[in-house]
Order: C-alpha cells, then sequence, then structure tokens
C-alpha cells in the first residue's frame, strides 16, 4: 500500500512526513484527554482551554508539514522528470509522447502531491492511533477495547480487496486520458488546416468518440470509489454500533460509557480517512508508474568527449540507414566528408533523405558509420561543437537577452547586428515569438547560433519560410561564418542558396547520385540541372 521507491525518490520529504505524523499523535492526544475531562464532569476550564490551543497549534503544524512535504515533491520530481528528459533528448519519445509528459509533468504529479501529504502520514497514523486509543479504553473496558481493535483493520481489509482491481482500471483510466490527451494536442495544432481543408467534422467526431470513452471509464472508476467507501462506512459504523452494545451490556459507569461512546469515532476516523485518501494515492501510483518509466529508461552508455582534432569535421563511411518498422533503406550506401573551414550543401526533392541524413548528424538518430573528428559520433559530445538551425527554430517566450543566453551585451548586439535586427536586448518576446515576423524569427534563431559560436553549423532550410529580404540577410550572414573559417553545411529546396559552396551533394532516393561545384553539375550532372532549370523557371514565374 506504499510504493519505497517513491519515498526514496523524493527523501528530503521523510523528514516533513514524520513531524506531519508526529503533530497528528500529539492531537490525538489532546483530544483523549480533552473527552477524559469532560466525560468526568469536572471544572477544570483553564486545562480544557490549553488542550484546545495545543491541539489547533499541532493540526496548524501539521498542514504546514504537508504543504512543505508536497511542495518538496513537486520541486524535486519535475526536477528529476526534467533532466532525464534533456538527457534523453529526441529518445524521450521512444517512452512518452509530448502529451503524456505534460499531463504527467502537470496532473500527474499534482496526484503525487497528495500522496505524500496526505496518504502517507495517514497510512501510517492510521496504524499507531488505534493502539493509542485501545490503550486508554482497555482501562475502561477491556471486551469494548477489543472489539474496537478486531473491527478496525477490517477498512484496510476491505481496502487491499479492490487495491488490484483498481490499479488496472486506474492504468486503463490513465491510457484513455493521455489518447485523448494526444488527440486533442494534434487537433488544437492542425486547427487551421483542418478548417481550410473541412476536416474538422472528422475531427470533431474522432474527438467526441474519445471523450465518451473517457467519461466511462471515469465512471467506472468513480462508481469503484463509492462502492469501496460504502464498504468502509458499513464496517466503521457497524464496528462503533457493535462496541456501543458490548458497552450498554457492560454495566459500565456514566463516565465511562460516555468516554466510550464519544472515543469510538476516534477509532475509525483515521482508517476512514485513509480510506478516501486511497483512491487518490492510486491516481498519483498510477501516474507513478509512468514517470517510473521514463525515468527508468536507459539508453546505451557511452562515454562522450570532445575530439582532439576537429579539423576532419564530419565523416560519413558507407551510410545506410532504415527506420525502425520499415522494409526501405531511407539513405543507402552514403559517403561524405565535412570537414571544417568548408562550406558544404545538401540539394535533393523530397523525400531525397536530407532531412534523415540531419537527423543523423545530430544524434536525433542513431548510426556507426559517421564519425566527427575522426572520432565515432556515438562517441562524442556533439552539442558543443556543433550550432543547428532549422527553419522551425523555437523562439522561448522572454527578453531577447534571455533567449540569446550570452554572458557579454556587446556579443550579444554584434550577433543582432549581423542579422539586421534593432531589437533591445530586453525587448519580451511572446510565446513562440508571436510578435514578431517570421522573418524576424528566423534571424533571432540565427543570432542565438552566432553568440553560441560553435565550430561547425548545420542550416536546414533555413531560408524556406523567409520573404526575400531576410533571405538575403541570412545568407550573407552564414558567408560571414564561412569567411571566419568556420565549418557550415546547408541543407536546401531552394537551389541557388548553395551555388557558392565549395561542394553540393545530390541526393535522390537515398543515395548521392552526384557531387561537386556548382558549375561542375551544370555541366555533368543532368538531374541537378534539371533542378536548376525548374526552380528557375519557377521563380521567373512568380
Amino acid at each position: 500500500m506504499i510504493d519505497f521507491r517513491l519515498l526514496k525518490l523524493v527523501p528530503k520529504s521523510v523528514k516533513y512526513i514524520a513531524l506531519n505524523l508526529a503533530f497528528q499523535i500529539i492531537g490525538l492526544l489532546c483530544n483523549v484527554l480533552f473527552l477524559l475531562k469532560i466525560t468526568t464532569f469536572q471544572e477544570s476550564w483553564m486545562y480544557l482551554i490549553v488542550l484546545i490551543v495545543i491541539r489547533m497549534i499541532a493540526h496548524y503544524l501539521s498542514v504546514w508539514m504537508s504543504y512543505l512535504s508536497s511542495a518538496e515533491v513537486k520541486l524535486e520530481l519535475r526536477d528529476q522528470l526534467f533532466t532525464k528528459v534533456v538527457s534523453l533528448g529526441k529518445s524521450s519519445e521512444d517512452v512518452l509522447s509530448d502529451s503524456e509528459l505534460i499531463q504527467l509533468s502537470g496532473e500527474g504529479i499534482e496526484q503525487l502531491e497528495i500522496y505524500f501529504s496526505n496518504y502517507i502520514p495517514q497510512f501510517f497514523y492510521s496504524v499507531i492511533a488505534p493502539v493509542i486509543l485501545f490503550g486508554f479504553v482497555v482501562f475502561k473496558q477491556f471486551l469494548v477495547a477489543l472489539v474496537l481493535l478486531i473491527c478496525v483493520p477490517l477498512i484496510p481489509v476491505s481496502i487491499i480487496m479492490v487495491q488490484r482491481y483498481a490499479k488496472n482500471l486506474l492504468n486503463k483510466y490513465w491510457g484513455v486520458y493521455t489518447g485523448l490527451g494526444d488527440t486533442f494536442l494534434d487537433s488544437l495544432q492542425g486547427l487551421i488546416t483542418l478548417k481550410l481543408f473541412s476536416f474538422d467534422e472528422v475531427k470533431q467526431t474522432e474527438l467526441e468518440i474519445e471523450s465518451e470513452s473517457f467519461r466511462k471509464v471515469t465512471m467506472r472508476v468513480l462508481l469503484m470509489q463509492l462502492n469501496s467507501i460504502s464498504v468502509m462506512d458499513l464496517v466503521a459504523y457497524g464496528g462503533a454500533m457493535i462496541a456501543i452494545v458490548v458497552a450498554v451490556y457492560s454495566n459500565l459507569e456514566l463516565p465511562a460509557f460516555l468516554f466510550i461512546v464519544l472515543i469510538c469515532a476516534e477509532f475509525f476516523i483515521p482508517m476512514r480517512l485513509l480510506g478516501s485518501y486511497f483512491h487518490v494515492a492510486m491516481h498519483g501510483a498510477s501516474a507513478a508508474d509512468k514517470i517510473f518509466s521514463i525515468l527508468d529508461y536507459e539508453e546505451d552508455k557511452i562515454e562522450q568527449f570532445v575530439p582532439s582534432d576537429l579539423s576532419k569535421g564530419y565523416s560519413v563511411e558507407n551510410l545506410t540507414y532504415a527506420y525502425p518498422d520499415s522494409t526501405e533503406h531511407a539513405l543507402h550506401n552514403l559517403s561524405f566528408n565535412f570537414p571544417m573551414n568548408s562550406f558544404i550543401g545538401i540539394v535533393g526533392k523530397s523525400g531525397s533523405g536530407k532531412s534523415t541524413l540531419v537527423n543523423l548528424l545530430m544524434k536525433h538518430l542513431k548510426s556507426s558509420d559517421i564519425s566527427f573528428g575522426q572520432v565515432d559520433l556515438n562517441a562524442v559530445d556533439i552539442y558543443p561543437l556543433v550550432s543547428y538551425v532549422s527553419h522551425d527554430s523555437v523562439v522561448f517566450k522572454g527578453t531577447i537577452r534571455e533567449l540569446l543566453g550570452g554572458s557579454d551585451d556587446s556579443v550579444m548586439k554584434e550577433a543582432l547586428d549581423k542579422v539586421s535586427l534593432s531589437f533591445s536586448l530586453d525587448y519580451e518576446l511572446d510565446y513562440l515569438g508571436a510578435n514578431v515576423s517570421g522573418g524576424e524569427r528566423q534571424r533571432l534563431a540565427l543570432a542565438r547560433a552566432f553568440v553560441f559560436d560553435s565550430d561547425f553549423y548545420i542550416f536546414d532550410e533555413v531560408t524556406s519560410a523567409v520573404d526575400y529580404e531576410s533571405e538575403a540577410i541570412i545568407l550573407s550572414a552564414i558567408n560571414d561564418l564561412r569567411n571566419q573559417g568556420k565549418g557550415i553545411l546547408m541543407i536546401s529546396h531552394r537551389i541557388s542558396n548553395v551555388f557558392d559552396c565549395d561542394k553540393i551533394y545530390v541526393l535522390e532516393k537515398g543515395e548521392c547520385i552526384a557531387k561537386g561545384s556548382h558549375d561542375h553539375l551544370m555541366d555533368m550532372s543532368p538531374e541537378y540541372n534539371n533542378l536548376v532549370q525548374l526552380q528557375s523557371k519557377y521563380e521567373v514565374a512568380l
């Protein structure tokens, strides 16, 4: 009923749980002493007031410890989850989808907050409280105390009976919930596309079907909870009734009888509360299983280091790659060299394998046929060495200073000047850069790469969604990098962007069909010549 791995995961919360339990026990003792005093009809108002004040303070401190425990849990779990996702990078998608990750880091961890702040302290309190109360009641009437002590464990027995069924049901609940989240997120992100192609009604029907499935599984969860609560109430009220009946036939004195009647509720309240928290805790436990699935996910560990000789840059030897569950090769028998102090271009029609090659070069996909600095790429800490700028680079909310991430204002201003942006470093960007134009977003992404000042740059369709003015500024900035001796790899659908490259590779259906300078390829490669002619006609037509 307690997952000790969760406790080990957040060890700092244990002390708050222990203090929470201690203050609850102090409050219980105050309540028992209060009942003992009032059932003897003794006038000692100051004594009673002191007990009331102590119990109020104990209750306040108990709630405060719950808050500290939950705050520690949320902070630590979100930190661990975020750190793990960052360390896995793109591999995290093999374990959880984006919507699942959002739901776990939000609602899932909120459920675990209740597990730590309420359920665990209540579990231990529910074990200790009946023993303490038994010690008080046994001096009044042994048989009554024995009946109460026997009836109390029937509540956790009923909890255990529904635990296995509840866990399976809640796992199904989370599966349906995250599936609905995936569909909703996809529909929301593609809403404009759905409206443009009149596909929104179909998607709405799909959402309605999944929503109905979620409603049904939610109702099943609630039904299970209500049924188990009814069983617990039956045990609690039935046990109290039996104890009072035994007390009635025990010919007790009035003070002892009144004390037993009043204390019966205290026997069952802790276990009854535990039963209520149990269902919430099961939600948290189900979320914890999914959190563990990503925390436990381990990639093949290869020691990462920076090569001593970076001049060779990338080297690709007989690279062949097929996606999992695919019978066709996305890339076949490719061999490239992308050295430092060179400007390399890669062109090809859609589906020729350009994006797959970039994902392999950036280690988003794995291959043993690529090296960097004459070292197997899998063993190279690539991210300090290579800057990757794509056509959809994310521009985060915050100031431009925060976006660029530099420590020197002059360096950041120089980067903005290179891409012809006059923004102040304190200019506030909206979510995803919504308050700047598409071309400005792309140039901001480029400025961020300049501030990073890596040895090698990969530009993936950086001019595909910008106007001609922004395109000219971007290409000029890239040429400045070339003059600095950086290694540059440019992937582009727009052939004119790679005319000045030292070498151009032409891909078709995952194979390299030609390579050389622009002039060489115009003379020797009909495929490349055809691409150039077709694009020239298209641009003239525009």
